[in-house]
């Protein structure tokens, strides 16, 4: 028996599935000049950041920054946001923007503040989005943000009972008002469905979700916006993903599931890519689930077994799970 972690292994060579979703993609980079948006929305586990991956290999010539995660605390203001994308772009494209962000950032640590700062902090959004312009105006941009249910309405007491925005509605304001400035773009956002909470009182026609919000204030604009919900693998789609990990552990892998009496892992599975991995990992690594238990009680055993699982793997995939 190998004394390998399990879960540690590479993704497939290709993604499974998701033909209408990459068609979409397809079809906004395509409509050149236009400003596409495109919210995919899944639960944990469902593949939304291997599609956000999958648009690197989709078509060229584009220009593609890296994924932005709003998990990450440098994308956690407008100014990380800025950030990311011009480090993405290059730093050399954006000669008057950083200008201003040294002017901004100096005039800050001597203790400017009130309506001058803010008055500076408009000329860096203007700045930016000039200078991002220019450079869409000759290649097209394929912006990703990623984890956006991040973008919650929730606050915890303290901010509630003082009155206090959360940092993460700033990003989120500055994604409503920027993003739509942002020519020749295609921006793709991901995130699993986050409800308004219930404590929140919420008028007729107002906005149930953050995907919602972002559906009602891009339409306003001239962006076209497409929601997507990631469906489940189908049982087809579960064997070409069974097969694909087959052909990359032929040795492990074929004797048990081009046996005579191969398990059958897709109910199991539910078509959840997630589920599916750790499935046919356990049985590479000689530690499977016995499929046949109910399902209550299988649930139980794969969380005893992610539980197991080293740092930092454990709470990425538990968090997935």
């Amino acid at each position: 028996m190998t004394t390998e972690n399990p879960l540690l292994s590479p993704k497939t060579p290709k993604i499974v599935g998701r033909k209408s979703e990459i068609s979409a993609i397809k079809q906004a980079i395509n409509d050149k000049g236009s400003q596409r948006i495109l919210y995919f929305v899944a639960g944990g586990g469902m593949g939304k950041t291997r599609l956000l991956e999958e648009v690197e290999r989709i078509q060229k010539p584009v220009l593609i920054p890296p994924i932005i995660d709003l998990y990450h605390q440098s994308n956690h203001s407008p100014s990380g946001l800025r950030q990311a994308i011009v480090k993405g772009l290059g730093n050399k494209k954006f000669l008057n923007y950083n200008q201003k962000r040294l002017e901004f950032e100096e005039k800050r640590e001597f203790g400017k503040g009130g309506a001058a700062l803010e008055e500076m902090r408009a000329e860096l959004d203007k700045a930016f989005i000039q200078e991002y312009n220019q450079i869409s105006n000759h290649q097209r941009i394929i912006l990703r943000f990623d984890t956006l249910e991040l973008l919650q309405y929730e606050h915890d007491s303290v901010q509630t009972t003082c009155l206090v925005d959360d940092v993460n509605t700033v990003i989120k304001n500055w994604l409503l008002e920027v993003i739509p400035q942002l020519k020749n773009s295609v921006t793709i956002f991901a995130g699993r469905p986050r409800p308004i909470v219930e404590h929140h009182a919420i008028e007729d026609n107002q906005p149930r979700s953050v995907e919602e919000e972002f559906q009602i204030i891009f339409s306003k604009s001239d962006c076209h916006f497409e929601p997507f919900v990631l469906p489940s693998l189908d049982e087809k789609e579960c064997k070409e993903f069974i097969q694909l990990m087959c052909q990359q552990y032929p040795e492990q892998l074929n004797p048990i599931f081009y046996s005579d009496n191969p398990p059958d892992i897709y109910p199991v599975s539910e078509g959840k890519p997630i589920r599916l991995a750790i499935l046919v990992d356990l049985f590479r690594y000689e530690q499977p689930v016995n499929i046949r238990l109910p399902k209550e009680d299988i649930d139980k055993e794969l969380v005893e077994r992610l539980m197991g699982l080293p740092m930092p793997i454990g709470p990425a995939v538990r968090f997935c799970y």
